[in-house]
């Protein structure tokens, strides 16, 4: 065979290779990149319906816009935050209607994409909202992406506070077709066996509960002492810390955006109350010692300046502060119940 059909042979193999791959990932799809939509109307009707559904890889943006556009009821309270938020529920809430519109790597361009949602579909502003503030929605260099599938609902909300404020706007559209031909999401996509089960009860996946909230599998929660440890490690051996990369300090059009929606919501007569959740004791310690991440301890800072005398706020991105151990945590970032209750009953309010 000649050097020139060889080539061509080669390169027909391996463009049949990627096309495989890229079908195969686009039609299993285990993270709902290109078939966005259905999955999370499923979930939207289950959940609406008062169901507990268990689910996996699901674009949780898209789902809190659905149940947001469904709901015609105002909400008592809200709840807008990252993971770390996501198990604060109506148990936290005696009595009230509580909706957590918590998403995963939750940043200050969905908290304004979602509160926008709220003006557009009847204008039923909740009378409380509670921010469970993380300390990179004021990074510059977050490299948080996933807000982008509410790209346009921020973008109509940022004009509404005025426009032009915040700094770093990455569209992410180009990243998920990247993973069309990823041998990685390849194997994600052959291990992936179902959309939406239906048995929650058996604990092996997230579960998502009526009121937004979520409670983990119990694999994840059974974790002891040595393995939380362990998981604390890795988490903070990572290079840099989650969304904390060259965080030293406030970028400025994220603090004027983020000042100027706790107004807009105060306009409209939505008690606003900002939380600040702990960080795991091995993780807090690592962030304080470092210069590169002293935007930490200046957001929380800014936070009790921003709201002495007007918010109310409470908890401690140290968790000594928030009087949590080791022992209140599933991993680096993520608090247990427990110490949860404490930053919420204000036991030890900045």
């Amino acid at each position: 065979m000649s050097g020139s059909r060889y080539l061509i042979s080669l390169f027909t193999i391996a463009a049949l290779g990627l096309c495989g791959i890229a079908a195969a990932n686009y039609l299993l799809d285990p993270a709902h990149l290109f078939q966005s939509g259905s999955y999370e109307d499923r979930l939207a009707s289950r959940l609406l319906a008062g169901e507990t559904v268990a689910a996996t890889n699901h674009d949780d943006r898209f789902l809190q816009k659905r149940l947001i556009e469904a709901r015609r009821d105002p909400a008592d309270t809200i709840v807008l935050g990252s993971s770390r938020a996501m198990e604060i529920g109506s148990g936290f809430f005696k009595g009230r209607r509580v909706r957590n519109h918590s998403v995963h790597g939750g940043a200050l361009e969905d908290y304004l994409a979602l509160t926008g949602l709220y003006e557009e579909n009847g204008g039923f502003h909740p009378a409380e909202a509670v921010l469970c503030v993380d300390p990179w929605i004021f990074n510059r260099h977050h490299g948080q992406k996933r807000w982008s599938s509410l790209a346009p609902e921020f973008a109509r909300m940022e004009r509404r506070l005025g426009g032009g404020s915040v700094a770093a706007r990455p569209s992410g559209s180009f990243d998920k077709y990247v993973q069309l031909f990823s041998l990685k999401y390849l194997l994600a996509s052959l291990v992936s066996s179902s959309r939406v089960s239906g048995e929650a009860a058996k604990g092996t996946e997230m579960r998502l509960l009526p009121d937004g909230s979520i409670r983990y599998n119990d694999v994840y929660v059974a974790a002891g002492p040595s393995e939380v440890a362990a998981r604390a490690l890795r988490y903070v051996e990572r290079k840099p810390i989650y969304s904390l990369g060259e965080f030293r300090t406030l970028d400025a059009g994220y603090v004027k955006t983020f000042e100027a929606l706790v107004e807009w919501m105060r306009s409209k007569g939505t008690r606003v109350r900002i939380v600040l959740l702990p960080y795991h004791p091995r993780v807090y310690a690592r962030i304080a010692a470092a210069d590169e991440y002293r935007g930490v301890r200046e957001a929380e800072d800014y936070l009790k300046a921003f709201g002495s005398g007007k918010l109310d706020i409470s908890g401690s991105y140290d968790p000594v502060a928030a009087g949590c151990t080791e022992a209140d945590f599933y991993d680096g970032m993520h608090a247990r119940p427990s110490c949860l209750e404490k930053v919420m009953t204000g036991k030890r309010d900045i």
